[in-house]
C-alpha cells in the first residue's frame, strides 16, 4: 500500500508494508504514514501493527481495504504472564516519567508480584465449587422438548403415513417388497414420531459454560504450577549463592527472598493444585453428558444471557445462569474488538519496558557498576556501566529495541518480540516464524527476547528443532544453523532464570572478544624484536612482530621498557636517518598495553578477584591458547582452538565444577550466568565452538550420538 511507512523493529529500519504472517509486535507505524486505520483506530506513529491477536487489515480513509496479514494462532502467552508484564511495564514507565533514579528501577522486581493472591481461592473457583451440583444436574437431566421427526421403520410398525412417507417410497424402490397391479407392497416406510430434543438455548449455555470453566481451571492449574516452579528455582538459586563466593549476586537475592524465607509456599501450592484438579476433573466429566454431546456447541450465544422462563423458574438453570455471570466477571473488558486491540497495544509496549528491567538487572548481576543516583533511562536514553575491562553502554531506542555497545562498538542488538514463539499449541506456524527470523538479512548480532515458560518446552510436545532454535544464546548456538547472527531467548515473570540467561548472553558478547584475542601482537621490525626479547621470556618473536605469551612480572616489564627505549636514535646527518623517538615511544606503549591485557586475563570472571602473581597464573600452550585458574574460588577459564573453523573461543569452568551441556533450561540450572562456550552434551570437558556451532566431540575419532548433534559417524579429527 503506497504511502504507508512501516518500521521493522527486528531489522531496525523502515520497510515496505508487510503482508502475510509475521510475529506479533515486529512492526510499528512511523511518521509520514498516509491516513489509514487498523481495527477502526488510526495508525498513529509508534502504534504497533496489530488489531488484536487475529488477522489485521489496513483500511484507507475512503474505506478501501489494503494490506492484510495475521500472527498465527494464539500469539499471546497465558493471562498471568500478560497481566504481570503489563503491571511491571507500568512500574518501569512510572520510574522514568517521574525522573527517579537507576537505583529505584533496579529495585523493581521482574517477577510475579501477586503470587500470594494467586494462590488463594478466587471468586470464580468458589462459585464453581458451589454451583457444580446444579451444572451436573442440568447436564445429565436437562430440560427437553418433543421434536417431530420421521423414522425409517418396517411397514408393520408404522401407524401413520404423511406426504413424506409417499415421496420417500416413490423414490426408493429398494424399500419395496414387490410390485402389485394397484401399487407396491412396502418393506420399509418413513413413519412420523417424536423424540426428545436437548438443543435448547439454555442447554447450549450450560454446554458452553462447561467449556469455559474447563479452560479456566486448566489455566489456573498451569498458573499455580508455574508459581511452584518459581519457588523451587528461588530455593535452588539461593542454595547456589550461599555455596559460591560470587560478589555479583549481592543484589540477586532480593529478587526471591520472600519465597525462600516463607516455608509455607510449597504447602499452599500443593493444596491449591489438589483443589483445582478436583474441580477440573469434575468439570471434565460433564463433557460426556447428554447436554454436552447433544447441543450445537458452535452456535452464537453472545456474552449476556437472555432471560427465559427456564432460567427464571427452574432452580437448577437459575444457578447455572449465576455461574455464567460469575465467569463473565473474570473475562469482562476484552470482549469487544476495540478493547482487545487496546489490550494488545498495551501488552506490546509493556513487554519492551519489562525487558528493559531484565537487561538492567542482567548488567547488575554481571557485576558491572553504574551511578545509581542518575535518572533512570527511558526510550531514547542510555545508561553506561563500568566494568573491570572498560565501559559498556545500554541504549534504549524509541522503537523498544536495545543496543549494547562495548566502547564505541555495537556488540549486540536486543529486540523484544511479544509473540509466544515456542508455544507447543502452534508448532507448525512457529517453526515457519523461526525460520523466517533466522533467514533475515541481519549483519549485527541480534538477540530476540520473547515470552515463554518452561512448561511450553518440557516433555514431548515441542519438537527438538524448535527447542534448539527457540532457546539459543550467542554462547550456545543450535547446530548447523544458518550463518545469520540471530539468537532467541524466552523470558517470563514466572521464571527467575530469565535475568540469568540474559546475563549469560551479555557475558559472551562483553567478555568473549577480549578472552579470545590472545595472544596480543605488537608490530615491529625483526631487528627490534630480537633486541627487546633478548633478556625476557614473556614475549616471543613472531612473523608479524612481537607476541605476548604470559603476563610479565614488574621487573620483566621494566627490563622490556629499558630495552625498548634503548632503540631510540637521534637525527644523524652522517647516516642520513631521522629520529625514531616517537615511533619507539609508540612501540613501548603498545607493549605496555599488551602487558596490561595479559594481566587482565588473570582476573577471575567469576569472583572478580585479581591473581596475586599474574605471571604464574596464565599457562600458555603451544597452539596459541592459554589456561588460567583462580586461586580464590578455583574457577578455570581458557581459550580453545576449534578444529573445524580454526578459530579460538573462550570457555569457563566455574569452581572446577564441570558439567555436561544441554538445552537452555539445563544451562540455567547448572551454570547460571557463569558460562562462556557451552559444554558438549555427553562430555563435560569438551566444548562447542560458538563461531561455527561444531562440537569438539564431533571432530574427535569417536562415534558419538546425542540429542543436539544426532547420530554422528566416526570422523578423523585433524
Amino acid at each position: 500500500m503506497a504511502g504507508v511507512a512501516i518500521w521493522d523493529r527486528f531489522l531496525g529500519r523502515e520497510v515496505d508494508a508487510p503482508k502475510g504472517r509475521d510475529p506479533l509486535g515486529r512492526y510499528t507505524f512511523v511518521p509520514g504514514t498516509r491516513p489509514v486505520t487498523i481495527a477502526g483506530q488510526p495508525a498513529e506513529p509508534g502504534r504497533y501493527l496489530a488489531s488484536g491477536t487475529g488477522p489485521w487489515r489496513l483500511t484507507t480513509e475512503r474505506g478501501r481495504s489494503g494490506l492484510a496479514g495475521d500472527f498465527g494462532t494464539d500469539p499471546l502467552p497465558g493471562d498471568v504472564t500478560v497481566d504481570t508484564v503489563i503491571a511491571i511495564g507500568g512500574h518501569v514507565r512510572e520510574v522514568y516519567e517521574r525522573a527517579e533514579s537507576v537505583g529505584t528501577m533496579l529495585a523493581l522486581s521482574p517477577l510475579l508480584a501477586d503470587a500470594d493472591a494467586r494462590l488463594r481461592e478466587s471468586a470464580l473457583e468458589r462459585a464453581v465449587d458451589e454451583g457444580l451440583g446444579s451444572l451436573r444436574a442440568v447436564c445429565f437431566r436437562p430440560a427437553t422438548r418433543l421434536r417431530p421427526v420421521h423414522e425409517l421403520v418396517p411397514a408393520s410398525r408404522s401407524r401413520r403415513i404423511t406426504p413424506q412417507t409417499i415421496a420417500r417410497l416413490a423414490a426408493h424402490s429398494e424399500d419395496w417388497v414387490r410390485l402389485r397391479p394397484d401399487g407396491v407392497r412396502p418393506d420399509r416406510v418413513l413413519s412420523p414420531t417424536r423424540e426428545f430434543d436437548t438443543d435448547l438455548y439454555e442447554n447450549r449455555v450450560a454446554a458452553r459454560l462447561v467449556d469455559h470453566l474447563w479452560r479456566f481451571l486448566n489455566k489456573r492449574i498451569t498458573e499455580v504450577r508455574r508459581i511452584d516452579w518459581m519457588v523451587e528455582d528461588a530455593k535452588r538459586l539461593a542454595t547456589e549463592i550461599a555455596q559460591r563466593p560470587w560478589r555479583t549476586h549481592e543484589h540477586l537475592f532480593d529478587l526471591f527472598a520472600g519465597f525462600v524465607n516463607d516455608d509455607t509456599w510449597q504447602t499452599r501450592t500443593v493444596e491449591r493444585l489438589v483443589a483445582l484438579e478436583r474441580l477440573s476433573h469434575a468439570v471434565a466429566s460433564l463433557m460426556g453428558s447428554p447436554v454436552h454431546r447433544g447441543v450445537n456447541r458452535h452456535a452464537e450465544l453472545g456474552m449476556l444471557l437472555r432471560s427465559t422462563n427456564i432460567f427464571v423458574n427452574d432452580d437448577r438453570y437459575r444457578r447455572v445462569g449465576e455461574l455464567w455471570q460469575a465467569w463473565l466477571k473474570t473475562h469482562a473488558g476484552t470482549t469487544l474488538q476495540s478493547d482487545l486491540a487496546r489490550h494488545v497495544q498495551q501488552w506490546c509496549d509493556s513487554f519492551a519496558h519489562y525487558n528493559a528491567l531484565l537487561l538492567m538487572r542482567a548488567f547488575d548481576q554481571l557485576g558491572l557498576e553504574t551511578d545509581r543516583s542518575q535518572p533512570a533511562p527511558g526510550p531514547g536514553g542510555t545508561v553506561t556501566f563500568e566494568g573491570r575491562h572498560g565501559p559498556v553502554s545500554l541504549e534504549w531506542h524509541e522503537d523498544g529495541a536495545f543496543v549494547v555497545r562495548r566502547g564505541a562498538e555495537v556488540a549486540l542488538r536486543i529486540v523484544p518480540i511479544p509473540h509466544a514463539l515456542a508455544a507447543s499449541s502452534q508448532q507448525g506456524g512457529n517453526a515457519a516464524l523461526l525460520t523466517h527470523l533466522h533467514r533475515a538479512p541481519v549483519a549485527t548480532p541480534t538477540l530476540v527476547l520473547y515470552p515463554g515458560n518452561r512448561d511450553e518446552r518440557e516433555g514431548d510436545r515441542v519438537a527438538r528443532e524448535i527447542l534448539l532454535r527457540a532457546f539459543e544464546g550467542p554462547e550456545s548456538p543450535a547446530p548447523a544453523r544458518l550463518p545469520v547472527p540471530v539468537f532467541l531467548l524466552p523470558v517470563s515473570p514466572l521464571e527467575i532464570d530469565s535475568v540469568t540467561r540474559i546475563a549469560r548472553a551479555l557475558r559472551w558478547v562483553i567478555d568473549a572478544p577480549r578472552l579470545s584475542a590472545y595472544p596480543p601482537v605488537v608490530a615491529c621490525t625483526d631487528e627490534e624484536g630480537q633486541a627487546i626479547v633478548r633478556n625476557t621470556s614473556w614475549l616471543a618473536v613472531a612473523p608479524e612482530g612481537l607476541r605476548g605469551v604470559r603476563p610479565p612480572a614488574d621487573h620483566e616489564l621494566a627490563a622490556v621498557r629499558t630495552a625498548t627505549l634503548a632503540l631510540r636514535e637521534e637525527t644523524s646527518r652522517l647516516r642520513r636517518r631521522g629520529a625514531n623517538v616517537e615511533r619507539v615511544e609508540q612501540l613501548w606503549h603498545s607493549l605496555d598495553r599488551a602487558a596490561g591485557y595479559l594481566t587482565g586475563l588473570t582476573w577471575c570472571p567469576v569472583c572478580d578477584k585479581p591473581a596475586a602473581r599474574p605471571e604464574r597464573r596464565l599457562q600458555p600452550r603451544p597452539d596459541g591458547t592459554y589456561r588460567c585458574e583462580c586461586e580464590s574460588c578455583g574457577s578455570a577459564w581458557e581459550s580453545r582452538l576449534c578444529r573445524a573453523c580454526r578459530n579460538t573461543y573462550p570457555v569457563l569452568i566455574p569452581m572446577q565444577q564441570a558439567s555436561t551441556g544441554g538445552y537452555g533450561d539445563h544451562l540455567d540450572r547448572v551454570f547460571g550466568a557463569e558460562l562462556l562456550a557451552s559444554p558438549c552434551w555427553i562430555r563435560d570437558r569438551v566444548f562447542i565452538c560458538p563461531r561455527c556451532t561444531t562440537c569438539a566431540e564431533r571432530e574427535s575419532e569417536r562415534s558419538v550420538s546425542c540429542d543436539r548433534c544426532g547420530d554422528v559417524q566416526t570422523v578423523r579429527g585433524g
